[in-house]
C-alpha cells in the first residue's frame, strides 16, 4: 500500500448516443481523475513545460474540459509520465469496466470510431511505456487482443475460469459462508460429478439442478428441472420443438449458457438434430463470428436483432441487399428464433428482405422453457405460435396456465411459492 502512484479509471459510464457525445464523457471522466493530482500543477520536481502539460489535461472552457482529440489519446500516458517524474515511483494503471464504451458503441452504431479511440489511449498508456510498473484491466466482456490490445507487450488473461487470481476478484466460499451466517442462512455445497452421474440423479425424487429465472425480469430464484425423461423435464422440450435441420447444420450460440433458453434450445436441440455448434466469444464480436462461421440457424432475444437492423439501416443504400446479408450474415442464415420480449413484427418483414427468417416463441424458465413457437412450417407474423405437444394450455381469469412435462417440479426448497404456483399441476402467474 502507498507504493505506487496509481491511476485509477471506471470506464462504466462512457455511454452516448453519438460518438462525439461518448468520447467527450471519456474527456471528462479522465479530466476529473487528474484533478485528483492537483499537487502537479505547482509541482518543484516538474519542468514548466510538464506542469503545462498537466494543466492542458484539465483546462476548462465554458465548464466543459477541453482536450481535443490528440490529447485525450495521450492524456493516461501523460499523467503516469507526469507522476513519475514527481514521485521517482513508476505508476500503476487500474482500469475497470474496459469493455462498456465498446459495448455501448456497438448497441449505437459507432463501434469502430470507438475501437479506434480506445486502442490508441491503451497503446500509448500501456505499450513502451517507460513510466508505467503495470497495469490491470477488468470488465465482464472477453474483448479480444486483436480489437483494442494490438501489440501490448507481456498481455496476461484471466477469465472468470482462471484460478490464480479467484480469491481476489468476486465471492469466495469462506465469504458466502460468512454472509450467509449474517443472515442465519446455511451454507450447501452443490453436488457434483460427471454428466452420467447428474443424469443418474435426475431419476431420484430430489432435485439437482436450479434453472435461473432472470431472464424478461422475473425473480431470480431456483426452478428444478430435470434433463431425464422425467416430470420437469428440459430433454421433453427439445424434442417438442420443431426445427428441422440437416446434420453438421451450423448453428451460432450467442446467449448465456446459464440461461434456460440458450441451455436447452441451443445447445441441447443443436446437439439432437447432430449439428455443428458454435460459440460466440463476445457480444461485441457477433456479426464479425456470423460472417466467419456461416450459421443457418441462431436464437436471439428482440434486443439483439434491433440492434442488428440498425446496422443494416445505415449501410449505403447503393449496396445490394443480398451483398449486405453476406457480410452481416455470413451469407447462410435462414432462420432465426427468438423470444424473451416482445418483437415489432416490423423487424421481421425487415429481415425478410435478406432472406432471414425470424420466428418467435413465448416461455418461461419454468416450462423448459419454450411454451409455444412458430416454425418454418407453420408460422404468422406477430403472433408466438402454437402451444408445444407437450403443453396443454388453458386461460383462467385472464391468467395462462400451462401444464405438461416440461414444467418445472417446484421452486427449489421454497415451498409456499411452489404451493402458490403449481396447482393440481397447473402452473400459474403466466400473465399474456
Amino acid at each position: 500500500m502507498g507504493k505506487y502512484p496509481v491511476i485509477f479509471l471506471s470506464l462504466k459510464g462512457i455511454d452516448g448516443l453519438s460518438f462525439e457525445a461518448a468520447k467527450y464523457r471519456l474527456t471528462e471522466l479522465i479530466g476529473v481523475g487528474a484533478e485528483r493530482f492537483a499537487f502537479l500543477a505547482d509541482s518543484e520536481k516538474l519542468t514548466e513545460n510538464e506542469r503545462s502539460k498537466y494543466r492542458a489535461i484539465i483546462h476548462l472552457v465554458n465548464g466543459k474540459y477541453s482536450m481535443d482529440e490528440d490529447m485525450l489519446v495521450s492524456s493516461l500516458q501523460t499523467l503516469s509520465q507526469l507522476l513519475c517524474r514527481h514521485y521517482g515511483q513508476k505508476a500503476m494503471i487500474l482500469i475497470d469496466e474496459y469493455d462498456v464504451p465498446l459495448d455501448k458503441a456497438f448497441q449505437h452504431g459507432y463501434y469502430k470510431e470507438m475501437v479506434s479511440l480506445i486502442r490508441g489511449l491503451f497503446g500509448q498508456a500501456l505499450k513502451t511505456n517507460d513510466d508505467l510498473q503495470f497495469a490491470v484491466l477488468t470488465g465482464c466482456l472477453r474483448v479480444s487482443k486483436e480489437s483494442i490490445f494490438t501489440g501490448l507487450n507481456n498481455f496476461k488473461v484471466y477469465a472468470a475460469d482462471d484460478v490464480r487470481y479467484d480469491e481476489e476478484f468476486g465471492f469466495t466460499n469462506e465469504g458466502v459462508k460468512k454472509l450467509l451466517a449474517n443472515y442465519n442462512l446455511q451454507f450447501t455445497p452443490v453436488a457434483t460429478g460427471t454428466f452420467q452421474s447428474v443424469l443418474a440423479r435426475g431419476a431420484r425424487s430430489d432435485c439437482y439442478a436450479a434453472a435461473q429465472a432472470a431472464l424478461a425480469g422475473e425473480s431470480p430464484v431456483g426452478g428444478c428441472l430435470y434433463f431425464n425423461s422425467g416430470y420437469g423435464s428440459g430433454i421433453h422440450n427439445v424434442g417438442a420443438v420443431k426445427i428441422s435441420a440437416e446434420p453438421g447444420t451450423a448453428m451460432l450460440s450467442v446467449l448465456p449458457i446459464h440461461h434456460a433458453f440458450c441451455l436447452i434450445m441451443d445447445w441441447l436441440k443443436g446437439f439432437s438434430l447432430g449439428a455443428t455448434l458454435c460459440i460466440n466469444d463476445s457480444l461485441l464480436h457477433m456479426v464479425r463470428n456470423m460472417s466467419i462461421f456461416k450459421p443457418e440457424i441462431m436464437l436471439m432475444v428482440p434486443m439483439m436483432i434491433e440492434t442488428i437492423y440498425k446496422r443494416l439501416a445505415a449501410a449505403d443504400p447503393s449496396i445490394p441487399k443480398a451483398v449486405l446479408a453476406e457480410k452481416v450474415f455470413g451469407g447462410k442464415l435462414r432462420i432465426i428464433f427468438t423470444g424473451g420480449a416482445h418483437l415489432d413484427p416490423y423487424y421481421i418483414d425487415r429481415f425478410a428482405e435478406y432472406g432471414v427468417e425470424v420466428l418467435e416463441g413465448y416461455g418461461m424458465s419454468e416450462c423448459s422453457p419454450v411454451i409455444s413457437n412458430n416454425t418454418p412450417e407453420n408460422h404468422k407474423k406477430g403472433s408466438i405460435g402454437k402451444p408445444l405437444e407437450n403443453a396443454e394450455i388453458r386461460f383462467e381469469n385472464g391468467e395462462i396456465l400451462v401444464k405438461g412435462s416440461s414444467v418445472m417440479k417446484g421452486y427449489y426448497q421454497m415451498p409456499d411459492e411452489t404451493a402458490e404456483t403449481l396447482k393440481d399441476g397447473w402452473l400459474h402467474m403466466l400473465l399474456p
